[in-house]
């Protein structure tokens, strides 16, 4: 290879790089929108911390096309105001903290509430102590892969293990009346069938995107199985010391 071939090579490995870095960070600022708060985005994975999450793995396509209305009493589309839930029963014990849904905004004020609601029957029944927030960041529809995020307040609300409970996201008909959107389908529910030797057929169910993190209470067993030692640890993780 000549001088000039190795100059001209050089020079485009270098632009590959300076190309590359501005990408990425790029991306690494659009995780937090202008004032400070966390975002999900293209980059962004399902949280190692989720209590429960129904999302997509792959971060491009964490949510679908299609979804739910989410309405205030005065909404653009001259509807009934729509309120949505989805259900949930946590692994262990948690603090949760973050509630998340894939729910954009289509037009009125920039106003919604998520929160975190125990179960009355198959339905969602009384908010739970410290368990709502409300955003005015929500991402606009249609649009990927952004969700709506609110952060509870204080240690966030305490769900325990193997119990109902529902996300449930709500308008503020106060400050929001107008608010227009929709909460975007996970599509990752499905069942099969095999009838009388013919082939499997699956069936596919959607219900609404979204994920809740959190942090699990400390479940260990008192005393410990051994008898002695202080048991630490969370959730099902646990050891004697």
């Amino acid at each position: 290879m000549n001088q000039t071939s190795m100059k001209k090579l050089t020079s485009t490995l270098l632009a590959t790089l300076a190309c590359g870095a501005v990408m990425a960070q790029e991306l690494q600022t659009a995780a937090h929108d202008a004032t400070g708060e966390p975002r999900l985005d293209r980059i962004e994975t399902i949280s190692s911390n989720a209590i429960f999450t129904n999302l997509r793995p792959t971060p491009m396509i964490n949510y679908a096309t299609t979804g739910r209305d989410v309405l205030g009493p005065a909404n653009s589309l001259s509807l009934p105001q729509h309120w949505a839930a989805i259900p949930f029963v946590p692994r262990v014990s948690s603090h949760a903290k973050i509630l998340k849904a894939a729910i954009q905004w289509i037009s009125g004020t920039k106003r919604i509430r998520l929160g975190l609601y125990n179960d009355a029957q198959g339905v969602p029944g009384t908010l739970l102590p410290g368990g709502q927030g409300a955003t005015t960041i929500i991402p606009t529809y249609p649009s990927c892969c952004d969700l709506t995020v609110v952060s509870l307040p204080g240690t966030g609300a305490f769900v325990a293990a193997g119990t109902k409970y529902w996300l449930v996201a709500t308008t503020d008909n106060r400050t929001a009346a107008d608010f227009t959107g929709k909460w975007l389908d996970a599509d990752t529910a499905s069942i099969a069938d095999k009838i009388d030797g013919t082939a499997w057929e699956s069936t596919d169910f959607t219900w609404s995107a979204g994920e809740i993190d959190g942090v699990a209470d400390n479940d260990c067993p008192t005393p410990c199985p051994s008898g002695t030692g202080t048991c630490v640890g969370n959730g099902d993780d646990y050891k004697c010391e």
